[in-house]
């Protein structure tokens, strides 16, 4: 598990608050049907228990065998009070899971048990193979409904988006709970999810009391590891030139509705300050960015060089929406040329144009059949391997399809008040006009 920080071999014989754990039907004396009965016999206000049959993937990592021609099982265990720690031979009997002396050295060896340390999240994920890695190593994705549990679908869902609503009511909150709160929070910011819909939904003991802001610290620190890992993003960028009042902004925003999406607008040099680790887009109108190659590359970023208040960029859609050129759009951007009267030579020579373009779907309004507009097509984003590049190609078709269908009936609105009733027409008014 390539993303999680230095995971440790474990002995079965330690005493740990989490573990994961690996092993084959081999280590099931009790057959698979008495691990089912056993996980979902544990109660979950006292550990979360997660469990996965790995049977269909078709590579292997050269050291356990191919899943598809030998099955494996994948399990996560952790206490709901951090500060529990279980031996984990017990909960091995409990799970009917034995690793046998002698015959499973070499599996232990090679973190058949291991430390999850604030990874659960994280490890939660694994178990489909939607992380990063598991992606790249081309394992087969599986259904969330495949993992075997203590916990409801949806309460499985909250881990893997890193966190669970562990208080309720208006109980005084013991060390324990603010412990496990801290922990969530630190699992929230390295999921980049958003913290104030975590917060909003905390009950009003939680929400007032004085140890929050080192719990909403936490989440900080959650999102700092995560940018730390340098965690690659496969990142559409957009760019569409139009008149203004073609509807091209407002078609951009009903292209990506059901994304957390961020409008910039208006300039000004804050206009990053409210942007959120879980924003999925960002839609530029008419307006300029800055750190642009970072912000439009395909890994997780600061939307500022700046001392504090670094706002991270973690979405997959950049879109931006403008009346000017692709070229001239980058020059007001602060890309620095010598001659403007040759500015396209200049650019096409310019490395930093290149990798610009290399990035960005360029795209410009023009009339269709029917009297309306769609979006055409004049450079497409070359950057990544050739699978990153067909994932992005089939993002943008999708948005583009969107797009069309919206903004091909788009009509400005042609509805205005007639001022002439209002207007003073004296002979002594200034022109000002």
């Amino acid at each position: 598990m390539k993303e999680f920080k230095d995971p440790k071999p474990l002995s079965i014989k330690a005493k740990v608050n989490a573990f994961a754990a690996k092993f084959y039907y081999e280590q099931l004396p009790d057959g698979i049907d008495a691990l089912i009965v056993a996980i979902k016999q544990i109660d979950k206000k006292s550990a979360l228990v997660l469990c996965i049959q790995h049977d269909k993937d078709e590579v292997s990592d050269g050291i356990w065998e191919v899943a598809k021609e030998k099955p494996h099982f994948h399990l996560l265990y952790k206490n709901v009070n951090r500060n529990t720690n279980t031996c984990i031979n017990t909960v091995l009997q409990q799970l009917h899971i034995c690793y046998r002396q002698g015959l499973d050295d070499v599996l232990l060896a090679n973190r058949g048990i291991e430390t999850i340390g604030e990874s659960f999240p994280g490890y939660a994920l694994y178990l489909t193979h939607e992380t990063k890695s598991a992606r790249l190593d081309a394992k087969y994705i599986y259904d969330i409904q495949e993992i075997i549990s203590n916990l409801t679908i949806p309460e499985i869902e909250q881990i893997r988006d890193g966190y669970t609503r562990i208080t309720e009511g208006s109980t005084k909150l013991s060390i324990s709970d603010l412990a496990s709160l801290d922990l969530d929070a630190f699992a929230l910011g390295y999921a980049l999810k958003n913290f104030n819909a975590w917060y909003n939904a905390l009950p009003f003991n939680v929400r007032s009391h004085s140890k929050l802001k080192t719990i909403k610290e936490s989440y900080t620190r959650g999102v700092e590891s995560r940018l730390e890992e340098g965690t690659e993003i496969n990142r559409l960028c957009v760019y569409i030139m139009g008149n203004p009042n073609t509807g091209k902004t407002y078609a951009a925003k009903e292209a990506l509705a059901g994304q957390q999406i961020l409008n910039v607008g208006g300039g000004g040099s804050g206009k990053f300050d409210n942007l959120r680790p879980d924003h999925d887009a960002i839609i530029l109108d008419d307006d300029i960015c800055p750190n642009l190659l970072n912000m439009t590359d395909n890994y997780i970023c600061r939307a500022y060089r700046r001392n504090n208040n670094n706002s991270i960029w973690a979405g997959r859609y950049f879109v931006v929406t403008s009346n000017l050129s692709f070229t001239n759009w980058l020059i007001t951007c602060g890309f620095k040329i010598e001659n403007p009267s040759t500015v396209h030579f200049r650019m096409l020579e310019n490395k930093h144009y290149s990798a610009m373009l290399s990035r960005f779907f360029v795209c410009s309004l023009i009339p269709d059949a029917n009297g309306g507009n769609k979006l055409a097509l004049i450079s497409a984003s070359t950057r990544g391997s050739e699978a990153e590049q067909h994932e992005r190609l089939n993002m943008f078709i999708d948005f583009k399809n969107k797009f069309n269908s919206i903004i091909s009936e788009y009509t400005p609105s042609a509805t205005q008040i007639d001022y002439s009733a209002f207007v003073d027409n004296g002979c002594c008014l200034p022109n000002i006009l």
